[in-house]
C-alpha cells in the first residue's frame, strides 16, 4: 500500500512540474522559470550565434520566459529595442524583474499574451528575429523575417 502512495505522489508532483514548465504560475512558478533561465543558457548562446543582429535592431521575443534571452537580445541590438511576450503571468513578472533597468530605459517592454503567431499584430516588431510557436500544435521554430 506504501509502495503505491508514493506512486500516486511521484505522478502527481511529475504532472505539476511539467505543467509548471510549460506555464509557470505562482511564487514556485517563478522559481521554475528562474531555473529554466539557468538551464536553457548554453542553447541560447548557442541559437544566437546563429543569427546577425543588426545593432539597433527591433526584436520580439516570444515566449520570453524569465527574460535572460530578452536581455541577450539587447546585448546583441545595443542601439536597438526588444519587446518580450509570454502568456504565463510568473514568467512575465520574472522577466520585468530581469529587466528592470531596461524597461526603466525604455529599450525593453515586457507584455503577457499569446505564444500563437496569428495572434500577434503584424505592427508589433520591424523585421525582428524571433523564437516563435506555429502550427496547429504550436511547434516550435526560429525565424527571421
Amino acid at each position: 500500500m506504501l509502495l503505491i502512495l508514493r506512486l500516486v505522489l511521484a505522478v502527481l508532483l511529475m504532472a505539476w512540474l511539467f505543467q509548471q514548465v510549460r506555464k509557470p504560475s505562482g511564487w514556485l512558478g517563478r522559481r521554475v522559470v528562474r531555473a529554466m533561465n539557468l538551464s536553457h543558457a548554453t542553447m541560447t548562446d548557442w541559437g544566437l550565434q546563429q543569427v546577425t543582429v543588426p545593432k539597433n535592431a527591433a526584436i520580439l521575443d516570444v515566449g520570453c520566459g524569465g527574460g535572460w534571452t530578452v536581455r541577450k537580445l539587447l546585448a546583441l541590438a545595443p542601439e536597438g529595442k526588444v519587446v518580450g511576450l509570454d502568456y504565463s503571468s510568473a514568467s512575465v513578472a520574472v522577466s520585468r524583474d530581469t529587466n528592470a533597468h531596461e524597461i526603466e530605459a525604455g529599450r525593453v517592454q515586457i507584455e503577457q499574451g499569446s505564444h500563437c503567431p496569428s495572434r500577434i499584430a503584424p505592427s508589433t516588431s520591424s523585421r525582428p528575429w524571433r523564437r516563435t510557436t506555429t502550427g496547429p500544435t504550436c511547434q516550435p521554430t526560429c525565424e527571421r523575417f
